[in-house]
């Protein structure tokens, strides 16, 4: 790997938030074969440069989990324990862990830099976690009266 293309890795880095889709790299590389181009991205994850997050995501070491979050699924809304925390209305959640709600199927992202967990309408048991049961059912209805609005 040549000096040239960890300063592009690093500039584009900056401007992408620090996450790549596959084709990002692609262009950022400028590789005609694909098995040269996996056979790059996959030395970069050896050697710490990126990280791999899911299939065709790749995030620098610094990117933030709420970034990687909206690359992954760009309707998803950071949402129930995050924003909660952020706002200091409860206790903190783990900082290497990312709550998102979105429409579809529910899944969790796990990789170096954390987890991110994106869900449909299971807000109440998402809420339960970090709230006692006689809060949790007021906020469980503003979460889903302004994710109805998102459908």
């Amino acid at each position: 790997m040549d000096m040239a293309t960890y300063r592009n890795l690093d500039v584009w880095a900056r401007e992408m938030g620090g996450v790549f889709a596959l084709s990002d790299l692609k262009v950022l590389f400028r590789r005609q074969a694909e098995a040269t181009l996996y056979r790059t991205v996959a030395d970069m994850v050896r050697q710490g440069s990126l990280i791999k997050v899911k299939r065709a995501v790749y995030a620098t070491p610094e990117a933030n989990l709420a970034v990687i979050s909206a690359r992954i699924d760009p309707a998803a809304y950071i949402s129930t324990g995050t924003v909660l925390a952020a706002r200091a209305l409860i206790g903190s959640i783990p900082a290497r862990k990312v709550q998102a709600v979105k429409i579809g199927r529910p899944r969790r992202y796990r990789c170096a830099l954390g987890m991110i967990e994106h869900s449909d309408d299971d807000i109440r048991e998402a809420l339960a976690d970090y709230l006692p049961p006689d809060e949790t059912a007021g906020l469980a209805m503003l979460f889903r009266a302004a994710f109805a609005r998102l459908r």
